[in-house]
């Protein structure tokens, strides 16, 4: 490189002409705060053009334009600025040496200076902006993010460091062999991103970023800085890009990852059949009302770890559904489904929580196969379905093959959807009626109270409701129905009142939580009661620990009475029923039917009821047995001093006016 110092007289008038472009420039005059800010950054352009016109080592002058290129990057002036200054320098200076014939001799070696200057400004400035990344990194705990953001930004980072200089080995390029190729292939992420176009966009810019990568590796190994700096601001565009959106599938898949998980099992069932397997959780709620929902979050959590550590990633993928159930898709048919579902079980209802005491808690588990599922509805159906007949088998486990679903299945889902439009249709047209079955005094066989049960009128029938409880609470529609049972009780208060002085009614937890529920519930019992009906309200052993205050609270303030309905299944707290006999606001116990129903036929069967009994008796609790079926059993109850009993083998539930024909023909 030759010096160009004689053509230096040339740069002050240059840089002044410039100056005064930039301030007619709105755009260009706002990187200067004032005139003479301007004035000092014009002398120095002037003072560092001259010094190096002057040099005749190429080697100084790439090191003073690499430098200026680093400090311009550092002030945030645009790369495109400082080029155009550098260009408006050169052909101005163009202009003036082609009107000396000696002096375009020179233009060869004044394109070489520009091209050099040019090129390792685009190097400082490049350098900069890997610095500028690498140090953001350092201060970023990368490891705390997800396995495709710390690939994906550890390969960036090599790259940089390998364009800067600071790392020897080219980093892998093709993108079929990086890291990130195999969680985006992989079964989980294929899962998450069901979207066909999104997935193939995202395939795209992956690959488009190892393009970008390879490219600036060549740019830079050829020394041609300036090409390199560009491809390398398009390549970090693209790979947050990438990021952004991988970001996106994960975080779309978070909030809404059932609909997304349903969505790609249904594309499977077109192209294969997939096996699915379903953890259901017994009494979540009533762990959750019982011991709180830290408890309950707590099992939550525990599931989850142990299926993380259980199962393969790369061939299963789970979520934790909305209703607290767990969901397993298989890439592959597990070796023994059913095997496999008897070990899930046993696994998790082998671990103890530790939450202040042990807790265990109970699952079932349900493996289905299936093929060709029409719709997101019909697939929830299938597996809703699936779930209560795992909870209704012997071991709580079980497996269907898809010939199973399509035979048997279908049929089954369609009688539970024909009973929802029998419920819709009964709640729509008012067909909520109450039947009432007679309790009897064990003693003389007398009716002495009456409880009243719920039927759903179809077709000139009456169908206890009880034959669709669990669907009217999955419908969400069971203070519809008791306040539907309290409407008509209180619409029979005059035919009550020559039949008995009291009524069993009973109440589900959530009615008696809700404040409208009490609130009309207070105002009918109250009219009730001036004719002369006591309401015994029922609740069961779950319902009573979960409403304690509340219960509390209607006894002192407007005399209510309860009953524990359902004694003896296991949810109760003896200490709760003595608290609650104390204030008198329990007065009976109805003794589970499923305590009564064999008491006739072993001596270890009345040992519990007698336990009952003795306890009812120390509290002075009246005791009612549910279930008497025949006469032998109703002769074990007296024998053992129960007081009431209930059932088949005194009267059938029965409408008021049939009950009041009864007592007449008694007469």
């Amino acid at each position: 490189m030759i010096s160009l110092s004689f053509l230096s007289h040339y740069i002050d008038p240059i840089v002044d002409e410039y100056k005064k472009e930039i301030l007619k420039d709105r755009n260009l005059s706002k990187f200067f705060y004032s005139n003479e800010e301007l004035d000092k950054v014009s002398s120095k352009i002037k003072s560092f053009l001259k010094e190096s016109f002057a040099q005749d080592d190429e080697e100084k002058v790439k090191k003073r334009f690499y430098k200026l290129g680093i400090f311009h990057a550092s002030k945030k002036i645009p790369f495109v600025n400082v080029v155009s200054g550098l260009n408006y320098l050169k052909n101005k200076i163009y202009k003036k040496i082609f009107e000396d014939e000696q002096l375009k001799l020179l233009v060869p070696f004044l394109n070489s200076f520009f091209d050099t200057a040019i090129n390792y400004l685009s190097k400082g400035y490049l350098h900069y902006n890997i610095d500028v990344l690498i140090n953001e990194y350092k201060t970023f705990d990368i490891w705390q993010h997800k396995d495709y953001k710390r690939d994906l930004i550890n390969w960036s980072l090599s790259i940089s460091r390998y364009v800067k200089g600071d790392l020897k080995e080219i980093p892998e390029l093709d993108p079929e062999k990086s890291e990130l190729s195999k969680i985006l292939n992989s079964f989980d992420f294929r899962v998450k991103c069901p979207d066909e176009n999104i997935y193939n966009q995202i395939l795209e810019i992956h690959r488009n970023v190892h393009n970008y990568a390879r490219s600036l590796i060549y740019y830079n190994n050829s020394h041609r800085y300036m090409e390199a700096y560009f491809i390398y601001k398009t390549f970090l565009a693209e790979t947050y890009r990438l990021l952004n959106d991988i970001d996106t599938v994960y975080f779309l898949f978070e909030i809404n990852k059932e609909n997304i998980f349903f969505k790609f099992i249904l594309r499977k069932t077109k192209e294969e059949t997939p096996y699915i397997t379903i953890i259901n959780i017994r009494n979540l709620k009533i762990i959750n009302k019982f011991y709180g929902t830290d408890a309950g979050d707590k099992i939550l959590e525990v599931i989850t770890k142990t299926l993380e550590n259980m199962l393969d990633p790369t061939q299963n993928i789970f979520i934790k559904g909305y209703s607290g159930d767990f969901y397993i898709l298989h890439r592959y048919k597990p070796k023994d489904p059913y095997s496999f579902g008897k070990f899930l079980k046993k696994s998790l209802e082998n671990i103890v929580i530790k939450n202040g005491f042990d807790l265990k808690f109970k699952v079932t588990v349900a493996i289905i196969e299936i093929k060709d599922i029409l719709d997101k509805k019909e697939l929830r159906k299938i597996l809703n379905h699936a779930i209560q007949k795992s909870k209704n088998s012997p071991e709580e486990v079980i497996f269907i093959d898809k010939k199973q679903v399509k035979e048997q299945f279908f049929s089954e889902i369609h009688d539970v959807y024909k009973n929802v439009s029998i419920v819709e249709k009964a709640f729509k047209e008012n067909k909520i009626d109450v039947f009432f079955q007679p309790i009897v005094d064990l003693s003389t066989g007398n009716i002495k109270h009456l409880e009243a049960l719920a039927r759903i009128k179809e077709n000139g029938n009456y169908i206890p409701a009880g034959a669709f409880i669990d669907l009217i609470y999955d419908m969400h529609l069971i203070k519809e129905l008791d306040i539907a049972v309290l409407r008509r009780v209180y619409e029979y208060k005059n035919l009550l009142k020559k039949i008995t002085n009291k009524i069993f009614l009973n109440i589900s937890a959530i009615s008696i939580s809700s404040p409208d529920f009490i609130k009309e519930f207070i105002e009918k019992m109250n009219k009730i009661k001036k004719e002369g009906v006591d309401t015994i309200i029922e609740l069961t052993e779950q319902s009573f620990l979960e409403s304690i205050d509340l219960i509390k609270f209607m006894r002192n303030e407007y005399g209510f009475v309860f009953a524990v309905d359902d004694f003896g299944t296991g949810y109760s707290s003896i200490r709760t029923v003595y608290d609650l006999s104390e204030i008198d606001a329990i007065r009976y116990l109805k003794i589970d039917g499923s305590l009564i129903r064999n008491i006739d036929k072993s001596e270890k069967n009345i040992k519990p009821v007698e336990t009952i009994v003795s306890f009812a008796k120390t509290l002075g609790l009246a005791t009612i047995a549910e279930f008497v079926e025949n006469e032998s059993i109703a002769n074990k109850l007296r024998e053992i001093s129960i007081d009431y009993g209930q059932g088949y083998f005194f009267y059938k539930p029965m409408s008021i006016n049939n009950i009041i024909k009864v007592i007449n023909n008694a007469k």
